[in-house]
Formats: structure tokens, C-alpha cells, sequence
């Protein structure tokens, strides 16, 4: 994938990584941008700005010192946009259709009503949040 930016690129990581919906250190969130960010050498800097204006613009919040979350996981519809699965390398090819795939299984998550929900809905909800970390395990996997 093409970033305009460093910190576009880390920002992009980060809610990649928050889209589990789980508290995650700030370490941990960290390693998981190092490992898929083409610009390893990002400052701290780069790395904490980058935090801030997710924070700011209410993308992520603090729970506590050091630990963030993701405010809403309909948020994250608009960051896993369409990837073009007909360009690129096989890699990239790869990492598309899990992508997309990921962004199907989320919208389609967010179409049941909270209110109305069944026990079969929760259970499958609950498949769903496996199935997406999984793809996003593979994901990182095409990246070693």
C-alpha cells in the first residue's frame, strides 16, 4: 500500500490494530506498526503525534496512562476501504482480498439491531470477532 505520509501510514496501522475493539499497551501497539510500517525508522515523534491526532480526533482514546482502545468499531468501516484486488503483486493481491474480506464481515456485524439480538446472533458475533483476527493473524503472516 501507498501512504502520502509516515504518520498516515502509522495511523493507519494503529487502527488497524485497535480494530479488535480490546485495550492494547502502548508498546504492544507500537511493535505492530514496526512490524508492518515500510518506514521502520519513524521517530518516536512520528509515532506519539501520530497517537495524539487519533486521540484528538476521537479515532482512540486513552483508558489510562499508556493503554488506548478504539472509540467505535464503525469507525474503522471507513478506514478499511475497498482494496483493489486486480493490482499489484500476489502479496498484494493477498492482503487485499483479507482486507476486503474483513470490511464485509465488519459491515455486516453492524447491521444487527443491539436491541433486538438473539443468543444465535451473539454466538455468531462472536464467530465473526474470531474469524477477524484470524484473517488479520494471516495478514501479518504475508508480511514475515
Amino acid at each position: 500500500m501507498k501512504f502520502a505520509s509516515k504518520s498516515e501510514e502509522i495511523k493507519f496501522y494503529v487502527l488497524e490494530f485497535l480494530a479488535d475493539g480490546q485495550e492494547h499497551s502502548r508498546e504492544e501497539i507500537k511493535e505492530y506498526v514496526m512490524k508492518r510500517a515500510s518506514h521502520g525508522d519513524f521517530t518516536e515523534g512520528t509515532f506519539a503525534g501520530s497517537l495524539y491526532d487519533l486521540t484528538q480526533r476521537k479515532k482512540i482514546e486513552s483508558v489510562r496512562r499508556g493503554v488506548y482502545r478504539i472509540n467505535d468499531i464503525r469507525d474503522q468501516d471507513a478506514h478499511h476501504k475497498d482494496y483493489d484486488t486486480q493490482k499489484g503483486t500476489l502479496h498484494d493481491k493477498c492482503v487485499a482480498i483479507l482486507n476486503n474480506t474483513i470490511k464485509e464481515l465488519r459491515q455486516t456485524a453492524n447491521e444487527i439491531d443491539i436491541l433486538d439480538v438473539s443468543q444465535e446472533d451473539l454466538r455468531l458475533i462472536t464467530q465473526i470477532k474470531e474469524v477477524i483476527s484470524s484473517l488479520q493473524r494471516h495478514i501479518q503472516s504475508f508480511e514475515k
